[in-house]
């Protein structure tokens, strides 16, 4: 007995040992920066909006914010937006939307400042994260009547999820200065609605604060624990979306829900939402239709008032990346074609990045994209600066070919974008 006691020791110290020296090595490394919380805007990033429910603070101090690949200087400026200064450039374009448009790269990368760089044409960046068309639509009124200029052009971000963000308009609302969730469905086959309070919004802000999860655990202990090696442990943090895949998986196979287990379920419900087909539920159909009823108001808004309005599809990262995890329900086009023929009809300048994205995207095997040579960061969403060069370049043509603004040398940034996309 007293030797196996030993043994198991001496497992347990080299199990240790190993753990220690790979924590050391990774913190050299540049997974070493994993070591963070979730990423979350800083405090009071974000200000109340009586319309919208919350938007991006006006003239907000440099703050920081974390992705496992890259750390962003992040700001408002004198109008709400994350962007330099405007100082009344005219003309300029003016870019709405949600976290798209708002950025996930460093300013100098982001898509819009590529825009601007190959039209030669300031583009104004006013994409707030959450943002779905009725949010934009607002943003773009705001910032045109606080400029008291009309943009040459407007770029509007359209992302798949914005049937559900205009259905549940306002879905966000600040709380001790952050922007939570107010609004959720409460039932996916008839669409009901839930309302959170603001108290019950700044419990579930402490809950997250201290669980990393909306609501009190069945086993808090260790959910504490789990955080704290989520703030505190490179190795953790590295192995962990492979043990929550292992959990949710093993969870859906015995027909079991766990806390973790079933927000990750609630998330990717929402994302195949668009993908459901039509006629299956009413009250999905009847958001689709005050959707795209919404973005038929916006060109007619915009071309009342003597703007030109470019739509931009935005593709689903499962939609260019069919082996990604979950990717199976998500990766036709569907719902970007149903958008795609209601702005064709419409005759509304628009631009469709999934068959660019999927043409230059590589779409062997993968756990998760290298965001060194892929179009996603490998642990979000959002597009990677390559990404977002791919999208500048594909939107930069057709606002110069067709006319939506005028630029000085057209010809040649032209010809210096089709040479890059060529070359991409």
């Amino acid at each position: 007995m007293k030797r196996i006691l030993q043994n198991g020791g001496l497992v347990i110290l080299g199990v240790a040992a190993a753990l220690l020296l790979a924590e050391a090595a990774l913190r050299m490394m540049p997974w070493g920066h994993w070591t963070q919380q979730d990423p979350l805007p800083p405090r009071n990033y974000f200000s109340a909006d009586s319309a919208a429910g919350h938007d991006i603070g006006e003239n907000v101090g440099l703050a920081k914010f974390r992705l496992r690949e890259c750390t962003l200087d992040i700001w408002g400026n004198e109008l709400g937006c994350f962007d330099r200064l405007y100082l009344g450039e005219d003309p300029f374009i003016l870019l709405v939307g949600d976290s798209f448009s708002w950025g996930y790269v460093p300013l100098e990368q982001h898509w819009g400042k590529l825009v601007e760089q190959w039209t030669g044409i300031r583009v104004l960046s006013c994409g707030v994260p959450g943002y779905g068309t009725k949010n934009a639509f607002l943003k773009a009124r705001k910032v045109i009547e606080r400029t008291r200029r009309r943009p040459q052009a407007i770029i509007l971000r359209h992302c798949l999820n914005d049937p559900i963000d205009d259905y549940l308009h306002p879905r966000y609302r600040v709380v001790d200065g952050y922007s939570l969730e107010a609004r959720s469905i409460a039932d996916f086959s008839s669409g009901s609605i839930r309302e959170q309070t603001e108290d019950m919004l700044r419990e579930k802000l402490e809950n997250w604060r201290y669980y990393g999860l909306p609501e009190i655990p069945q086993h808090p202990r260790w959910e504490r624990v789990k955080r704290i090696l989520s703030e505190s442990s490179a190795t953790y943090r590295l192995i962990q979306p492979t043990l929550s895949e292992l959990k949710v998986a093993a969870a859906r196979s015995l027909g079991l829900t766990t806390n973790r287990a079933g927000e990750t379920l609630q998330a990717i419900r929402y994302a195949d939402l668009p993908f459901r087909p039509q006629g299956e539920l009413p009250w999905l159909d009847e958001a689709w239709r005050d959707h795209l009823a919404h973005l038929g108001a916006f060109q007619r808004w915009a071309e009342k008032n003597g703007m030109r309005l470019l739509v931009v599809l935005i593709p689903m990262r499962e939609q260019v990346y069919p082996l990604y995890s979950g990717a199976a329900p998500r990766g036709g086009e569907g719902p970007t074609r149903r958008v795609r023929e209601f702005l064709e009809r419409e005759k509304i300048p628009h631009v469709d990045l999934l068959p660019l994205f999927q043409r230059h995207a590589d779409r062997g095997p993968k756990r998760s994209p290298d965001a060194r040579k892929d179009l996603y960061w490998s642990s979000d969403s959002h597009w990677s600066p390559r990404g977002n060069r791919l999208a500048g370049l594909a939107v930069a043509g057709p606002l110069l070919e067709s006319r939506l603004v005028g630029a000085h040398h057209e010809a040649d940034r032209l010809r210096t974008i089709r040479e890059a996309l060529e070359s991409f």
